[in-house]
């Protein structure tokens, strides 16, 4: 489900929810790396094959939170006046439950201790068109 009604905010605020969204996807990330990480280790050298592949995560992971900290940035420096329309932004979005993070006007969304319980909380559901 996307976002509802048109809904109108400033340019900053979007940019901030994408470096927030781009955290949150970051966090996960290295998770996931420290737990396949344990399972190489408990699967024994015939693991050490994809340590590469091991490395890319942490990599990936470090060019999210770059990309969330430099859109972090660019919000922080955006004027509040530029406006958006998060709807039509958000359309395209494969993910539902993304596209509401971050079509979300800055009412509606819930404290950051929240986010990371209801973030993806649909998996990587797809809509059908």
């Amino acid at each position: 489900m996307k976002p509802g009604p048109d809904i109108e905010t400033d340019l900053a605020n979007a940019l901030e929810r994408a470096a927030e969204a781009l955290g949150l996807t970051c966090a996960r990330l290295t998770r996931v790396e420290s737990a396949m990480s344990a399972l190489m280790r408990l699967a024994g050298p015939a693991a050490m094959a994809h340590c590469a592949d091991l490395q890319e995560l942490d990599r990936s992971a470090q060019e999210v939170a770059s990309l969330a900290e430099f859109i972090g940035q660019l919000a922080r420096r955006t004027p509040d006046a530029v406006l958006v329309d998060v709807t039509d932004v958000t359309r395209n979005i494969p993910l539902d439950d993304l596209a509401r993070f971050l079509g979300r006007a800055p009412a509606q969304a819930p404290p950051p201790s929240q986010d990371e319980e209801i973030f993806f909380a649909e998996d990587a559901r797809v809509d059908q068109p």
